[in-house]
């Protein structure tokens, strides 16, 4: 048996793609990659979408990626972290404005 055979193994692994490869896209602007350092997760979200449609149609195939690049945008929340940068530079506002006071 083929695994392109069974549509539940095929959408599970798209699920998987769009989620992984979201989270990645989220990284890349969480810690301020390059602007274009998204796009190449990002085709492989879009790749995901058009293969689910191919076996789905296209509406169902929205909201089953859509589904899943929330997933990935939530894991990436709570994964990733922000810079220590930027982390150090809210803390210094916050301390600059007590100090007005």
């Amino acid at each position: 048996m083929a695994y392109g055979d069974n549509d539940e193994i095929v959408l599970a692994t798209q699920a998987y793609v769009a989620a992984y490869h979201t989270g990645a896209m989220f990284t890349h602007v969480r810690i301020g990659d390059h602007a274009a350092a998204p796009l190449i997760p990002g085709f492989f979200v879009f790749m995901a979408y058009l293969i689910t449609a191919f076996r789905i149609g296209w509406l169902l195939s929205v909201a089953f990626t859509s589904l899943f690049i929330g997933m990935g945008i939530a894991l990436g929340c709570c994964i990733v972290k922000k810079p220590e940068a930027e982390r150090l530079l809210g803390e210094q506002d916050i301390e600059d404005r007590v100090d007005r006071r």
